[in-house]
């Protein structure tokens, strides 16, 4: 068997970043919402990527994922109903199909989803976010059915904890019923923009994803698009903080630096030098930097998946910090 020998030394350079996975997503389950063609550009090669295209192929949609190029193409028409449970249970996500594929087929079921296993994690939101879209949704054997409707014209579905994956089902799903859908307490990630930008385009009317009240005004059908995914915040704070953590220097590239301002402010917090450009960020560490506070909490805040890289940042720093979760309380259980 071979090793592997890791070395301290600093990192340096510059680094490109890929289209955000949790971005990708949701886009490849809200291209279900019509047989046109949608191009989706810098989607990233990754297995949660090839598990919803499964998905999707599954439905009897046609998808062609150049991998080489980042991108895919996804058209025809939706031909079943039920997504078995070897392609739902690897990842949460896959329960975002279900909404839409019953907004359109009349109904849907899927299995109980898997994949992250951090916390507690339920899909109570997106049923009751469902059954106040109209939806009859019932749990049998490990099944969800969805059934559609009568949904009433104007419906406010407000969310406990605003929840990035029911904010995108429920926006996902609205776009295609009739009325207008108010979701308060909304998630307000990049990934959610960049989820109306795309239904936008398609023809959906949707309007304040980003803010905590999201406007969906039903339209008949949506129709084809082009659309590019943003870039992976994770991934570029990943890179940030590893440059810093090895007293290294580097630029960070494709990036929208406003996407991580919690982040930026932390690091220049320790004493670490962050220059943001329009569509990069270069980062500078010196020997010695400090510690600081941190709350994760949603976004705007801390992202919680920066947390762990965070911490092994800040366990170099000179005085103490101190680490508080707000998001999976069960994390350090």
């Amino acid at each position: 068997m071979g090793s592997i020998i890791v070395e301290r030394s600093q990192l340096t350079g510059e680094v490109e970043i890929s289209g955000a996975k949790n971005s990708a997503l949701p886009l490849l389950a809200a291209a279900l919402l019509t047989e046109e063609e949608v191009i989706l550009h810098k989607v990233p090669v990754l297995a949660d990527v090839e598990t919803m295209i499964d998905i999707l192929r599954t439905t009897g949609k046609k998808v062609l994922f150049e991998k080489d190029k980042n991108t895919v193409h996804i058209s025809g028409s939706i031909q079943q109903t039920h997504v078995p449970y070897d392609l739902v249970r690897k990842m949460r996500a896959s329960f975002n199909v279900l909404g839409p594929i019953a907004a359109l087929m009349g109904e849907a079921s899927t299995p109980l989803p898997g994949g992250c296993a951090i916390g507690v994690r339920p899909v109570d939101f997106h049923i009751e976010g469902l059954k106040r879209l109209g939806f009859e949704v019932t749990y049998d054997h490990g099944e969800i059915l969805a059934k559609r409707g009568t949904k009433q014209e104007e419906v406010t579905v407000y969310l406990p904890f605003p929840s990035v994956g029911a904010t995108e089902h429920i926006m996902s799903t609205a776009a295609i019923l009739p009325g207008v859908t108010i979701i308060e307490n909304a998630a307000m990630e990049p990934e959610i923009v960049d989820l109306q930008n795309l239904l936008n385009k398609m023809g959906a009317k949707i309007s304040g994803a980003g803010t905590s009240r999201i406007v969906v005004e039903g339209v008949k059908q949506l129709h084809g698009c082009e659309h590019t995914v943003i870039p992976d915040r994770i991934e570029a704070g990943t890179y940030a903080i590893a440059f810093l953590a090895t007293r290294g220097e580097g630029v960070v590239k494709n990036v929208n630096p406003s996407h991580l301002d919690s982040l930026w402010f932390v690091l220049e917090r320790t004493g670490a030098v962050v220059k943001k450009g329009t569509d990069f960020v270069e980062v500078k560490s010196w020997n010695r930097w400090k510690g600081c506070d941190i709350n994760v909490l949603p976004y705007p805040g801390f992202p919680i998946d920066l947390q762990p890289q965070i911490i092994v940042y800040l366990s170099l720093a000179d005085g103490s910090s101190t680490v508080t979760e707000n998001v999976f309380k069960t994390r350090f259980a």
